[in-house]
C-alpha cells in the first residue's frame, strides 16, 4: 500500500508542476489529474490514513525508510490541497501526539504537517485557480449541503432504506427538495447572485430523460450588483452536480438507508478504541490512519477509487485487534485485575 501511495504521490506533484508530457495529449480537463485515481479529493482519501501508517512502522522498526514514506505522502497530500484531508491529519496526529507523549512522534508528525502545509501552499501549480486553505466558504457549502440530506431523511421509508445512488438528483427532480432551498447553495458553491434576486427557473428536460441529464435555467436579475454589466445573469446548473452531499455517513444513509450507514460505520471504524489501548506502535498507527478516514468523511465521500483502499485498512485492523501480542508487548488487563491467562497481580 505504502509504495503504490507514494508511486501515485509522486504522479500528483510532478502532474501538478505541469510536468506530465501526457497532459497537452490526453486533454485534462482543467483541475489537477493526480496520478491515475482521478480527482484530487478522491486522491487525499488515498494517502491520508497511510500517513500515520508510515509513522507507526517508523516507530516500531526504527528504519529511517519508513519516516522518509511518511514525509513523502504527507507532501503527496498537500499537493492535492485537500482542506479535508489536511484538517483530518492534523487532528488525528495531534490526538495520537497527546495519547503518547513522544517525543519523537511530535516532531515527526510537525514535520509531516509542514511538509504538507508547504507542499499545498507553494509547489509549483499550473492551475488556473488555487483553492484557498484558510477559506471558510467550503464549509458554508458543506452544511447546507447537510441541511438538504438531513432533510430528506425524515421520511421514515427513506430513513429505512434510503433513496438509492442518485437519490438527492431524483428528489430534486421530484419536488422534494424545491429550487428555492437549492438556490443559497449555488451561491455558495459557484459565487452566483444571492437568493432573493432569482426571477424564474426553468427546467430543460423531458419526462423521459433521466436525472442525470436534466437541469435548470436560472434567470437572475443583477441590476446594480458589483461585478456584473448587464442587468440579468443567466445560469445552467445541472441536477448531476447535486449527486452527493459531501458527507459519506449522510450520502450512505441517503442511498441504502439509516441502519446500512451504521453498520459501514461500524466496520471501518469498530477496531479504534481497542487498537488505541493497545502498547504497540502498529496497532495505534492503524487506529489512527482509520481516525483520519472518519475525520475526512465528515466533508468527503467514499468514491470506488479509494474505497477499497480503506476497507483493507479495516480487515488488517480488525485482525490486529484480535492477534495475541507481539513479545515483549504488555499483555492486555481483565476486568478483575489479571492478566489474560495468567494469575492476577499482587
Amino acid at each position: 500500500m505504502l509504495l503504490s501511495a507514494l508511486f501515485q504521490g509522486i504522479l500528483w506533484l510532478w502532474q501538478r508542476g505541469g510536468l506530465d508530457p501526457l497532459a497537452g495529449v490526453v486533454g485534462y480537463t482543467p483541475g489537477l489529474p493526480p496520478g491515475t485515481v482521478g480527482n484530487p479529493g478522491m486522491a487525499a482519501g488515498l494517502a491520508l490514513p497511510l500517513v500515520p501508517l508510515a509513522l507507526a512502522l517508523w516507530l516500531g522498526r526504527r528504519e529511517g525508510v519508513w519516516l522518509l514514506a511518511a514525509l513523502g505522502l504527507a507532501t503527496a497530500l498537500g499537493g492535492l490541497a485537500n482542506r479535508s484531508a489536511l484538517i483530518a491529519l492534523a487532528l488525528a496526529l495531534g490526538l495520537w501526539v497527546f495519547l503518547s507523549r513522544d517525543r519523537r512522534l511530535a516532531l515527526a508528525s510537525l514535520g509531516a504537517l509542514g511538509l504538507a502545509y508547504a507542499s499545498s501552499a507553494y509547489w509549483p501549480s499550473t492551475l488556473p485557480v488555487q483553492k484557498e486553505i484558510a477559506s471558510g466558504r467550503t464549509l458554508e457549502t458543506r452544511l447546507e449541503m447537510w441541511r438538504l440530506g438531513l432533510s430528506l431523511l425524515r421520511e421514515p421509508k427513506t430513513f429505512l432504506f434510503g433513496l438509492g445512488p442518485l437519490g438527492l438528483q431524483e428528489a430534486v427532480v421530484d419536488g422534494k427538495v424545491e429550487v428555492k432551498r437549492l438556490l443559497r447553495l449555488f451561491h455558495l458553491e459557484y459565487g452566483w447572485p444571492p437568493p432573493e434576486r432569482l426571477v424564474s427557473a426553468t427546467p430543460l428536460w423531458r419526462p423521459e430523460d433521466p436525472p442525470t441529464s436534466r437541469a435548470y435555467l436560472l434567470k437572475y436579475e443583477v441590476r446594480g450588483l458589483p461585478g456584473y454589466s448587464k442587468e440579468e445573469f443567466l445560469a445552467l446548473q445541472r441536477l448531476s452536480n447535486l449527486d452527493k452531499a459531501h458527507n459519506a455517513y449522510l450520502d450512505k444513509a441517503l442511498a441504502f438507508g439509516v441502519p446500512f450507514a451504521l453498520l459501514w460505520t461500524l466496520f471501518l471504524f469498530g477496531p479504534v478504541p481497542a487498537l488505541l489501548r493497545r502498547e504497540d506502535a502498529r496497532s495505534k498507527g492503524l487506529a489512527v490512519g482509520l481516525l483520519s478516514l472518519g475525520v475526512y468523511y465528515l466533508a468527503w465521500f467514499t468514491t470506488p477509487q479509494t474505497e477499497p483502499w480503506h476497507f483493507a485498512l479495516a480487515i488488517l485492523a480488525w485482525k490486529d485487534m484480535n492477534r495475541p501480542p507481539h513479545p515483549g508487548e504488555p499483555e492486555p488487563l481483565l476486568p478483575g485485575g489479571g492478566l489474560e491467562g495468567g494469575p492476577p497481580h499482587t
